[in-house]
């Protein structure tokens, strides 16, 4: 298998793995009890905790040049942590602990991937592509299993993914990076460049904004008579079209600042659909109601 095919199961595996965690894992959090606050604050501290890792891995990648030991274990250690989360969902302080050593050493996943991936010179797009469509089918099929068994497999078939992935990552023929300086020392001047300073300031806005909308949209499915099979349908739709996109929309446009501008209105528009949802389907409960001896009732609600 040579480095395209490994980086394509790599993209493949990971976002498969992943899509369920992010979907449906406050569907289950739901059905042991969590509120709304706890399930908030677990998503808080999957991106906080994750955040504040990334800087010490990075100086651990610059240091000692280790991309693929680091990406071994933290492959190998979230998929191991996961797999504790319906230990520790009925007890909210461990799960909290849990969720902070998770998100910690997932937090190198994807960054020291797509490094590896840039420094081989292949397509990114061509292969980022992978991990949509896989993101999209798995959703679809862990909803249909979700709806069957319950929404606690997701954190199982995280933790397969994972095994299998750790795999692959040791089969990746890339060599690992000799040490360099690292770019902490010069983060300040990056800082103050308005350019930077903007794109950080995007960046932040939309890690506020799209987690939240993915992490709750099977508990929002739900709460107007879903099921999860039609929330992994959902997802599939989108990530199946953000696939075409990757592989598709740098033949269009001439700036990453179209593609940003561009991506930015059809989430507006994905999300305008999802909150008319629940009117619509109020809409139609409202006109039944109106057909039968309860009209006065619903015309006063």
């Amino acid at each position: 298998m040579d480095q395209r095919r490994h980086f394509r199961a790599f993209y493949f595996l990971y976002f498969a793995a992943w899509s369920g965690f992010v979907v449906f894992r406050n569907a289950y959090f739901e059905t042991v009890g969590l509120t709304g606050v706890q399930m908030g604050t677990i998503g808080f501290l999957l991106k906080v905790a994750g955040i504040a890792a990334l800087p010490g891995w990075g100086l651990l990648s610059d240091r000692f040049g280790a991309q693929k030991r680091i990406l071994l274990s933290s492959v190998a250690v979230s998929g191991a942590l996961g797999l504790l989360y319906p230990q520790t969902a009925a007890v909210f302080p461990l799960l909290a602990a849990v969720t902070v050593a998770f998100a910690a050493f997932r937090a190198p996943v994807k960054p020291v991937a797509n490094s590896m991936l840039l420094s081989t010179g292949l397509s990114y797009g061509g292969i980022r592509a992978f991990g949509s469509i896989a993101f999209g089918v798995a959703a679809l099929g862990t909803g249909l299993l979700s709806s069957r068994v319950g929404s606690v497999v997701v954190f199982y078939a995280f933790a397969a993914g994972m095994a299998v992935l750790a795999v692959i990552v040791l089969r990746i023929p890339v060599a690992s990076r000799p040490p360099t300086e690292s770019v902490g020392l010069r983060a300040a001047s990056l800082v103050r460049d308005r350019n930077f300073a903007a794109l950080l300031v995007a960046a932040f806005l939309m890690g506020t904004m799209f987690p939240a909308g993915s992490a709750y949209l099977s508990v929002y499915v739900r709460s107007i008579g879903g099921t999860d099979a039609i929330t992994g349908l959902s997802v599939a739709a989108k990530t199946l079209a953000e696939a075409v996109v990757f592989l598709t929309a740098a033949r269009f446009t001439t700036t990453y600042r179209s593609l940003l501008v561009a991506g930015a209105g059809c989430h507006i528009v994905a999300f305008g659909f999802y909150a008319s949802a629940r009117r619509r389907r109020s809409s139609s409960r409202c006109s039944c109601y109106s057909a039968s001896a309860t009209r006065r009732s619903c015309s006063r609600r």
